[in-house]
């Protein structure tokens, strides 16, 4: 079974908010901001003409992890579960995609 780009997206995705649940060096915050604003932007554009609550929460997403503004939350443990949120949600977004039969 291939994989859609967006699937790739979402689970490197997952996988990079996940290693941000340990202590790592800044760089890698800084990497994951990026991909993240990448990424997300990219999921938001996939999803034009659809669903738009899929809409909302990558665009909203992108705005939040975007490298230029930060904007911080109020701690540590507050982006831990926002990052643990986020890829609950990439995931989901995946098998919901494969259910349904979803193309890029």
């Amino acid at each position: 079974m291939r994989l859609a780009h967006k699937n790739i997206i979402c689970l490197v995705l997952a996988i990079l908010f996940l290693g941000c649940l340990f202590k790592m060096p800044y760089f890698y915050y800084t990497i994951v901001r990026v991909f993240g604003f990448v990424g997300f932007g990219i999921l938001a554009y996939k999803e034009i003409g659809r669903n738009g609550v899929w809409l909302f929460f990558w665009s909203s997403s992108a705005v939040l992890t975007n490298p230029f503004v930060k904007i911080s939350l109020s701690s540590r443990f507050a982006w831990n579960v926002v990052d643990v949120l986020w890829a609950i949600m990439l995931l989901i977004y995946v098998l919901l995609g494969m259910k349904l039969g979803r193309k890029n």
